[in-house]
């Protein structure tokens, strides 16, 4: 069995960072009985957040913060990238300032039309996949984070994942495009 559990909204993604998680909540979330067969009504989260967990305790998990995501549908993805979460949600980019986790709050927001389906963050670099391709910013020479380009990918980019020099994308028609990162 599990050694704890906490209620919550449907929980989208989790980062684990020492004795913190970061979970995002959102979406929605079928109820299925011990075999794997749905019952009852889908759970359809109206609004998203972010929550600090302290799991230094692994049998008793405890809220420490947890920060609205504006907009409606929650949100999709998190990813920790120094004393920031980046989350990718239904307005698009959410940025999280964790340098004193308790007291996590929105520090700015990219918004993204139609949203942000995932989010890749490699070394000053964040990549956004949306309804219409890949979008990167550079991170750290401004306050927020700066437009340097976007790739258009006909299905648009569902997922992102960064191998070497080069993105894996996922496209809304079920392909993986692999694309070189320098062009």
């Amino acid at each position: 069995g599990a050694l704890a559990s906490l209620s919550s909204d449907p929980v989208t993604d989790v980062v684990a960072d020492g004795a913190l998680l970061y979970a995002t909540t959102g979406g929605a979330l079928q109820p299925v009985d011990g075999a794997g067969v749905p019952v009852g009504d889908v759970h359809v989260a109206s609004t998203g957040s972010l929550r600090v967990l302290d799991a230094s305790e692994p049998a008793t998990l405890r809220e420490l913060a947890n920060v609205s995501l504006p907009g409606s549908g929650g949100a999709l993805r998190v990813k920790k990238a120094g004393q920031t979460l980046y989350v990718a949600g239904s307005q698009g980019v959410s940025l999280i300032d964790v340098a004193q986790p308790a007291l996590a709050s929105l520090k700015d927001m990219i918004f993204i039309a139609g949203g942000a389906a995932d989010i890749a963050v490699v070394d000053e670099l964040l990549l956004v996949a949306d309804e219409t391709g890949i979008e990167s910013y550079r991170l750290g020479e401004v306050s927020e984070p700066l437009f340097v380009g976007r790739r258009a990918l006909p299905a648009g980019a569902t997922a992102l994942a960064v191998l070497g020099d080069d993105i894996v994308a996922s496209t809304g028609d079920g392909t993986l495009e692999v694309i070189d990162a320098r062009s």
